[in-house]
């Protein structure tokens, strides 16, 4: 379910960022209207849900592993202090501090994501990565349209007729 969030929220992002430069060109030409911009607005407040509940989440994840290292601290002054007597509790506190500072806890998201403070940073890298192959197809898409000449006026009545004639004769022949 969290994998699902991160996805929802790179494609989300990417989607917002693409409308940006798009709202951006659009007013350069002023030719932004208020579909248009109320289209942005909500654009923009999703994916800034999505990461202020992205945030919560990490923030959590980054509380985890610093209530770890917490422990591992308390753990260590135990075992300096002398407080245990018996060699083998001392010996498996010994083994529970190695284990939690040599392998901190880390919160994944299967191989994909980890939960920490730079998963905000690698999100807007693959945003940014695929808003340029949007920005490209969009680009190779408008250049092949302005390439076509546009049919002449007799060509347009001609397909009209065309279509009108082929209507009337399956019309006559039922």
């Amino acid at each position: 379910m969290q994998l699902f969030l991160v996805s929802e929220i790179v494609v989300l992002f990417t989607c917002f960022l693409y409308f940006l430069v798009k709202a951006l060109e659009a007013l350069g030409k002023n030719d932004l209207d208020g579909e248009k911009f109320a289209l942005f607005i909500a654009e923009l407040l999703y994916p800034v849900f999505g990461f202020v509940r992205l945030y919560g989440k990490t923030v959590i994840a980054e509380q985890v592993i610093e209530q770890e290292s917490v422990v591992a601290k308390e753990i260590l002054e135990l075992s300096i202090a002398g407080r245990v007597s018996e060699p083998q509790t001392r010996n498996e506190l010994n083994l529970i501090y190695q284990e939690l500072t040599q392998t901190p806890t880390r919160i994944t998201l299967g191989k994909y994501a980890t939960f920490d403070t730079g998963l905000f940073l690698r999100i807007a890298n693959q945003s940014v990565t695929y808003l340029i192959v949007l920005l490209q197809f969009s680009h190779e898409y408008n250049s092949s349209q302005m390439e076509r000449t546009p049919q002449s006026p007799s060509d347009d009545n001609a397909t009209h007729d065309a279509c009108n004639c082929s209507v009337l004769l399956n019309n006559k022949t039922t």
